[in-house]
C-alpha cells in the first residue's frame, strides 16, 4: 500500500480527510486480507476522490454503488482481482405508515428518526419517500436494529421491515 500520510498531509477538509483515512485503511485490510472491504456510506465527491486513489495506487478492483442504480450516497468496495466478489452490505428498510392518518412524512422527518436511534449519518444512504412509505438504504450492520427499534416518525406511528428485494 502506498504511503497514506504522505497522501493525506496536503487536505485540508478535517471530514474528507477522515474519510479518506478511513478508505485506505478498509483497501489495506482487502489487500492484506484477500477479501473484499467496503467504506461506509458518503457523498460522490469523497466515494470518488477515495477510488481514484485507491485505484491508481494499489492492484485493488473499485467499485461504487449506492444500493441503486442512480443513488446520491455510495461506498466504495475494494477486492483483488483473485478473490472472490462479496454484493456490497446495503440492505434496504422499508419503513411504512397509514397516510390516512398522518400528515404527509418528508425526507427529514424519516432520517431524523433513524439518526434519532443514535445510528451515525455514515450508516445511512438515500431514502426515497413515497406515499405512505421510505424506502432506507442503510449498512447490513444496522439494518436489523432499524427494524426493530423504530416505532414512530414524528407523531406517527410506523413499521420498519427489512426488504430482500426491492
Amino acid at each position: 500500500m502506498f504511503n497514506k500520510s504522505e497522501y493525506l498531509k496536503n487536505i485540508s477538509d478535517d471530514e474528507l480527510k477522515m474519510f479518506l483515512a478511513k478508505g485506505f485503511d478498509k483497501a489495506a485490510y482487502a489487500e492484506k486480507r484477500h477479501e473484499a472491504a467496503f467504506t461506509d456510506f458518503a457523498d460522490p465527491f469523497k466515494v470518488m476522490t477515495l477510488s481514484a486513489a485507491v485505484r491508481k495506487n494499489t492492484g485493488l478492483e473499485v467499485k461504487v454503488f449506492g444500493g441503486f442504480e442512480g443513488a446520491e450516497r455510495l461506498m466504495a468496495g475494494f477486492c483483488p482481482e483473485y478473490a472472490v466478489e462479496r454484493p456490497f452490505p446495503i440492505v434496504p428498510v422499508l419503513i411504512s405508515y397509514n397516510s390516512a392518518y398522518s400528515k404527509k412524512l418528508s425526507h427529514r422527518d424519516f432520517l431524523g428518526s433513524v439518526l434519532g436511534l443514535g445510528i451515525e449519518r455514515s450508516k445511512i444512504g438515500d431514502i426515497l419517500v413515497n406515499e405512505g412509505n421510505a424506502l432506507v438504504f442503510c449498512c447490513e450492520s444496522v439494518a436489523g436494529f432499524i427494524e426493530t427499534s423504530l416505532e414512530q416518525v414524528g407523531h406517527t406511528k410506523v413499521r420498519a421491515e427489512i426488504k430482500e428485494h426491492i
